[in-house]
């Protein structure tokens, strides 16, 4: 299923669908699917012409722009635990969140501070213990889920769960 996101924030020059169809506001998407309710064939014909010409043109310019639900969810996968520097408008797709990441220690090394790790997990995703633990090991499986204001923990094989954040 294809998610179209966004809106037009400068119309195309000419004439769009909404001013054509008489919906003032109206989302350009929301303009195709109003094409179908043309009856006359040759009208509807030149209805879908106009707003998909309107689409195209926002498309282009970047005025609006298409997601695949999968390429949303594998985007918020590969960036859990990062700030939100680039807030796209995916955080209004729906079904697209992402609660926890599950992974496979790759590589472990000590921070400075003694009891604390960074390990790499098989994704490349970095992260460093935020509490003194025994050191995770490779091939180990591991489990980071989201917490109440902004933090993560990650539950280490059979260990228990300690605070991480996210290195890279």
């Amino acid at each position: 299923m294809r998610i179209m996101v966004g809106a037009l924030m400068a119309m195309v020059a000419g004439q769009s669908a909404a001013d054509a169809q008489g919906r003032r506001g109206e989302e350009p998407v929301d303009a195709v699917v109003a094409c179908r309710t043309e009856r006359d064939d040759k009208a509807r014909l030149a209805c879908f012409d106009r707003t998909s010409a309107t689409i195209a043109s926002a498309r282009q310019s970047g005025d609006l722009i298409v997601l695949n639900r999968a390429k949303v969810v594998d985007r918020r996968r590969r960036s859990f635990g990062l700030p939100s520097a680039n807030a796209l408008a995916v955080a209004d797709v729906r079904g697209a969140t992402v609660k926890e990441l599950s992974g496979v220690v790759r590589a472990v090394s000590l921070t400075r501070t003694p009891g604390r790790y960074v390990f790499e997990l098989t994704d490349n995703s970095a992260w460093e213990m935020l509490e003194p633990s025994a050191p995770p090991s490779a091939k180990e499986a591991v489990n980071i889920t989201a917490v109440r204001l902004g933090g993560f923990r990650a539950k280490i094989g059979r260990g228990r769960a300690v605070m991480v954040k996210r290195v890279r």
